[in-house]
């Protein structure tokens, strides 16, 4: 007589839903330090992984994210800015200022460990313009989870 088959166990994890993009909430100068920058506004924020008190994201998961970040200005400065993973650049946009508006975005994949920290800096003697009246948005920081790993 034949043995009765056994159910097989399969472990799934659900993986972890994480995502978040916030906006400047006014203009910035940095005249005579480097500082990160706060996006205060917060559209979305899956996971709650981005703290808008202090513009770090926070890892809750080891895995492959995407992050993506935007500038602007429209000063005689410059616009200066570095996406840091903790604590080290990583990356880097800019844009010679002059008296008119410039712009400048990118994006990157990054393998994160639970716990790493991911955020954007101004540069000193630069700036970041945003015009509240009009809700451009142009200062934009984004990061979601592409696969937990």
């Amino acid at each position: 007589m034949a043995e009765p088959l056994q159910a097989l166990s399969v472990n799934r994890t659900i993986p972890t839903v994480v995502g978040f993009t916030a906006f400047l909430d006014e203009s910035l100068d940095a005249s005579n330090t480097d500082a990160v920058i706060v996006y205060g506004t917060v559209i979305t924020n899956v996971g709650n992984a981005y703290d808008p008190q202090t513009g770090i994201f926070t890892a809750p998961v080891g895995g492959l994210y995407s992050f993506s970040f935007s500038g602007a200005t429209w000063t005689q400065t410059d616009l200066k800015q570095e996406l840091h993973m903790n604590k080290k650049r990583v990356t880097t946009i800019y844009g010679s200022g002059g008296g008119r508006f410039v712009a400048a975005s990118k994006s990157i994949t990054l393998q994160l460990n639970q716990g790493d920290t991911v955020y954007v800096v101004i540069k000193k003697e630069s700036s970041a313009f945003e015009n509240r009246d009009y809700k451009k948005n142009h200062n934009t920081f984004s990061g979601f989870l592409l696969y937990p790993l």
